[in-house]
């Protein structure tokens, strides 16, 4: 909003992701807005912070300009529309633009190996220069883990009482304990629903 205003913006519609900033110890333990937290530390930060130290590390990288002021900007290509951000939006520091960069086909795929298989980012985003289109792309993982509980759906809801809804997943090491990863419920279809819920054999850990 500070930096609306100072440029004398109106009303502006400007897509991006919240990340929650590490701390940097060596620099009077500010947050490190150049580096990027796991999301439980956004949810904690947003959901239940502890003071607001925590609020502090709240930030937002901007990708996009959809409307500034009067004018749309979607018709526009990807780089003209980065300019415009430029003009009022800071590189660096807690509101800032995203890194871009210009590649070929050639290109791309080092810059993907370098910058996610080495040095372990999330995923990159492509947007395609001549309209508003982008694609996520990030490496596949494959982990094997087991259902440590689940529920079905229920008779107002999509899923049916046949149908897995949300599942607690997690893994078992070698002396029977677990580690809890988090729940999952999204990407499968109606069929794989109910051969889930259907291969569930449920123990009563009362």
């Amino acid at each position: 909003e500070t930096l609306m205003e100072h440029k004398g913006i109106q009303k502006c519609v400007i897509p991006g992701e919240i990340f929650a900033a590490p701390i940097n110890t060596s620099i009077n333990a500010s947050p490190d807005f150049n580096a990027r937290s796991r999301v439980a530390e956004l949810n904690h930060c947003l959901r239940s912070p502890d003071n607001q130290d925590d609020l502090d590390r709240v930030g937002f990288r901007i990708f996009d300009l959809i409307i500034l002021d009067n004018d749309k900007w979607l018709e526009e290509t990807y780089h003209k529309r980065i300019r415009e951000l430029k003009k009022f939006i800071p590189e660096t520091g807690r509101a800032a633009l995203v890194q871009t960069q210009r590649l070929d086909s050639t290109q791309l795929f080092d810059f993907f190996h370098q910058v996610v298989e080495v040095g372990g980012a999330e995923g990159i985003v492509i947007k395609n220069p001549e309209n508003f289109r982008g694609n996520k792309v990030k490496p596949i993982r494959t982990i094997d883990a087991v259902i440590l509980g689940a529920v079905c759906g229920r008779s107002d809801s999509q899923y049916g009482l046949d149908q897995i809804a949300v599942a607690l997943m997690g893994l078992r090491y070698p002396d029977g304990s677990y580690q809890i990863l988090g729940r999952v419920g999204g990407g499968l279809s109606d069929d794989q629903r109910k051969i889930i819920w259907n291969s569930l054999e449920f123990v009563d850990s009362s």
